[in-house]
Parts: structure tokens; C-alpha cells; sequence
């Protein structure tokens, strides 16, 4: 993605914010699709509220999944479990915010979906990340 470089500001110099979403390592964890179509944890960035929902838009994923008109990111099956492996990386999956508004305040939730054992709850704050997004003039 060429908007999530520093030569590019991560994007914030053409409105085009990139955040990069990385899994903590978890010692012997595999993820337990709910599809075993998809094999992968996904993640999904949406508002905290409507008027938010409304200000982001779709985000783009890379790698990404998409169906009907929507889509998604993913963390890769290949980076688990971890078993302390020499010169292993975390997952990442990279987030364009394409249509982000200037001088306003959006609450993103990123939140990871399609698994059994890791179950989004917003009041423990588990299987998800929240941040705030603004960008002035």
C-alpha cells in the first residue's frame, strides 16, 4: 500500500491516513475459525457510533478478504502458533482510512472476528483496539 510508507507521511499528507495493526504473540495460540473457509483471524475497523460509522467509510485492508461489497483484513494462518521461533514477526495488517474528514473527531474500533477463541467484548476490551482519528486543515 503505497499510503503506509514514510515517504508518504503514512498517508496523512494526501488524507489517506494508514495505521498498521499488528497481533500480540501468544505463546502456542491457534486461532479457532469460526469458517473454516477462512482459516484466517479477520479484523474489521468500524465507528464507535453511527455519526462515526458514517465518517469513516470502508476502509482498505492489506491482506485483505472481500465479499459483496465489503471487506476486510487479515492476519495470515502461516504466522501461527508461536513457539518463540527464531526471527519471527508478528502479523500486521495495514488500514487506509480513504474518506476521513478534516477537523473532526472519529472513534475507530478495530475488532477481530470469524474465531471461537478470541470473542470481541467491548467492556473487557478483548479482541479489539480502540483509537481516535483526527486530522486538521
Amino acid at each position: 500500500m503505497p499510503d503506509c510508507v514514510p515517504e508518504n507521511r503514512f498517508g496523512y499528507a494526501g488524507g489517506r491516513p494508514c495505521v498498521v495493526l499488528k497481533l500480540n504473540r501468544i505463546f502456542g495460540w491457534l486461532p479457532d475459525p469460526i469458517d473454516p473457509a477462512v482459516p484466517h483471524p479477520i479484523v474489521r475497523c468500524v465507528g464507535e457510533n453511527p455519526a462515526d460509522n458514517e465518517n469513516l467509510g470502508q476502509p482498505d485492508y492489506q491482506p485483505s478478504l472481500g465479499a459483496n461489497g465489503t471487506s476486510s483484513g487479515y492476519f495470515s494462518q502461516e504466522y501461527f502458533p508461536y513457539l518463540k521461533q527464531v526471527d519471527y514477526r508478528s502479523p500486521l495488517v495495514a488500514v487506509v482510512f480513504k474518506n476521513l474528514p478534516r477537523n473532526t473527531l472519529v472513534m475507530v474500533e478495530c475488532r477481530l472476528e470469524n474465531l471461537n477463541n478470541a470473542v470481541y467484548d467491548k467492556a473487557d476490551r478483548q479482541a479489539m483496539v480502540r483509537f481516535d482519528m483526527f486530522m486538521q486543515e
